[in-house]
């Protein structure tokens, strides 16, 4: 049957379990499970069907050892075991050659050049050439290396193989049985230690206008460098206070959070849109834990207006940075005319 015969039908058919069968392939493999039915269904004479898979399987197949194609087969020289602690790993960058050549390109990774782990193909060379290859394809006048990477995981089995050998040697002069395995260690339920007995606290509580007051956070069993947030409520706002950077403050005015509300609302955001700062606070920070204890500094700004004393209600969130639980706990600070 020439393809002449087969009809458009057969053609699109065999075209889309093509592609089914070469997706299939890059998967998990047996991809010809699926193609040679179907060549062999749509009329194809078996011998055209199997020689094409047996062309695939000839282009992609890696060198292999065998009686019927192989020549000259014979055990490695010196010690696998060896030659894998002569290598030593790193870490590298493709410089600018590399790059012209054509490998981790920043512009093809998001404009971040990515890091690689892997052997020198000239120390690699000096232990076991045959893992090592030349790019002639680059057509350049000094030789460039790759590593066969999949090679190189026969030569991991051999060292298996020898410290197998070894330890079986050993067995042998202890009068250990040769089925003799290491058992496994015993695993142990270790107990998580949570933090507890957290305690919030200002001081002073009653502060005047351009003056400042310490906020305490303290627990028992919190890693250092752990975040708890707070935010914070009351009848003073956002012109009353301020705080170092390191805090993290960020206050939001009446007019930005009105802006915010009718975008959410607007872009249906129903839980954004639902945002009331006299409940869910009108300024956001954190505590930062050294050694069982964090704090926070609020200074207070003096305006030179006669009002009425002013609350800060700090409140912290139910859940710090490590993912655990932190109990809703309030202080309150008094803020007066001076």
């Amino acid at each position: 049957m020439e393809i002449s015969n087969l009809t458009t039908e057969i053609l699109v058919f065999l075209f889309f379990v093509g592609v089914i069968a070469g997706f299939l392939d890059t998967l998990v493999g047996g991809g010809g499970l699926i193609a040679v039915p179907a060549l062999l269904l749509s009329g194809i004479p078996p011998i055209y069907v199997l020689g094409t898979g047996g062309w695939a399987y000839a282009v992609d197949i890696k060198p292999a050892a065998q009686y019927l194609l192989s020549k000259e087969i014979n055990l490695p020289v010196g010690s696998a075991t060896e030659k894998i602690r002569t290598l030593e790993t790193y870490y590298f960058y493709m410089n600018e050659l590399g790059q012209q050549f054509g490998w981790d390109r920043p512009e093809e990774f998001g404009g971040v050049q990515p890091k690689r782990i892997g052997l020198i193909a000239q120390e690699l060379a000096a232990v076991e050439p045959s893992l090592v290859r030349v790019m002639d394809w680059l057509g350049e006048d000094e030789d460039y290396y790759w590593i066969d990477y999949e090679a190189l995981s026969v030569l991991c089995l051999d060292a298996l193989n020898e410290l197998n050998a070894r330890a079986e040697a050993v067995k042998a002069q202890l009068g250990m049985p040769a089925e003799t395995y290491p058992t496994p260690v015993a695993t142990t339920t270790v107990s998580e230690v949570l933090p507890t007995n957290y305690q919030l606290s200002v001081t002073p509580a009653i502060s005047p206008e351009g003056t400042s007051s310490t906020w305490t956070l303290t627990a028992d069993n919190v890693p250092d460098g752990t975040i708890v947030s707070f935010y914070l409520l009351g009848t003073a706002n956002i012109w009353d206070v301020t705080a170092d950077e390191s805090v993290g403050l960020v206050a939001n005015s009446w007019q930005d959070i009105l802006d915010v509300r009718a975008q959410a609302e607007a872009a249906g955001y129903v839980g954004l849109a639902d945002y009331e700062p006299s409940t869910m606070g009108w300024a956001f920070g954190k505590f930062v834990f050294t050694n069982g204890q964090a704090q926070v500094t609020l200074n207070y700004v003096l305006d030179n207006e006669k009002e009425e004393d002013e609350t800060i209600i700090m409140t912290l969130n139910n859940i710090d940075s490590n993912n655990k639980g932190v109990p809703v706990l309030t202080a309150t600070a008094t803020l007066t005319d001076v």
